[in-house]
């Protein structure tokens, strides 16, 4: 089940040849602001709606209905198993269906791959793997969440989606790392960090927490950018950083030994920040249901990766 997460024709075991030498002005242009890549219009507008109280599934329904090619991929997810299974012909029905909320999980999945979709086949392949990983940690964190009653309202899915949206940067703006194989896989700690420091000048959080700033993100999403692999610092978003932080290692674990073993929830970067302010109870429960979430989280990962299929 858990195969569709890794990149198949990787030797995992080998170790990737050395990158080429980069164009020295690489750092200058990953801190401008006008050299970033940016989410589609459809995308940030969608994201906006939803985080708005006063929206309705109507200013969704517009939005989605002047991109022909949108509405036919929200209908097709209103027609999947995971709602039902057919019968879905008008936008507005299958809007109703998914909600604010799930319609803008499903456009931001979309606008991700939209930022790399004309690329080399390295940098599309690469890109894949990270949001493979991202969507995975995203639907993790939803379920995490629903167990820990964190009072988070959906924010968790786009924060985890877009936690490691710097490393897609890092290929659209360096392809020839693509091209090189350098794709360390499932092991994104600090020394992972360190190690793109030392080829960029800078990471990946900090790349991504610059995309927040052009795209015009929330605050909260920058955060878990900037902190997500040190969640102990974060002040303002704790909550949101330690759970993104968490899922995500609980995602590299499953997606390193496709399996829970040897997996110490307590001992996994985020757990002291995520549980702060719940309830032991529950606390309790989401160590008891860790191996159904993960299942959960595979096939939901699994049915929206088909779902947002690049033509």
């Amino acid at each position: 089940m858990l195969r569709f997460l890794r990149t198949p024709a990787r030797d995992l075991t080998a170790t990737p040849p050395p990158p080429k030498p980069l164009n020295p002005h690489l750092l200058q242009e990953l801190e401008r602001l006008d050299s970033l890549p940016y989410l589609s219009q459809t995308v940030t507008q969608a994201l906006a709606i939803a985080n708005n109280p006063d929206s309705s599934l109507a200013d969704m329904a517009k939005l989605i209905h002047s991109d022909a090619l949108l509405a036919a991929q929200i209908l097709k997810r209103a027609n999947s198993t995971t709602y039902g299974g057919g019968g879905v012909a008008d936008l507005r029905t299958a809007v109703t269906i998914l909600g604010l909320t799930g319609c803008s999980r499903f456009i931001a999945s979309i606008g991700v791959r939209d930022l790399y979709r004309h690329h080399s086949d390295f940098v599309v392949n690469s890109c894949e793997m990270v949001l493979k990983h991202s969507l995975f940690t995203a639907n993790l964190a939803v379920g995490i969440n629903a167990i820990l009653a964190l009072e988070l309202r959906g924010e968790e899915f786009t924060a985890a989606l877009l936690h490691d949206i710097g490393r897609i940067v890092l290929f659209l703006k360096a392809p020839e790392l693509a091209e090189s194989g350098w794709l360390p896989e499932f092991d994104f700690d600090e020394e992972f960090c360190s190690q793109e420091r030392s080829i960029f000048g800078t990471d990946h959080p900090g790349v991504g927490s610059l995309f927040s700033l052009k795209n015009q993100f929330p605050l909260s999403i920058a955060r878990v950018q900037l902190n997500h692999h040190r969640p102990h610092v974060e002040r303002d978003f704790a909550s949101l950083v330690g759970l993104v932080s968490f899922a995500e290692s609980l995602a590299n674990h499953v997606q390193k030994r496709r399996n829970l073993r040897d997996f110490e929830a307590g001992e996994a970067i985020g757990w002291c920040v995520m549980i702060r302010k719940a309830r032991e109870q529950r606390v309790d429960k989401l160590r008891e249901k860790l191996g159904t979430l993960v299942v959960n989280a595979v096939r939901e990962t699994r049915r929206m990766l088909k779902q947002t299929t690049m033509p």
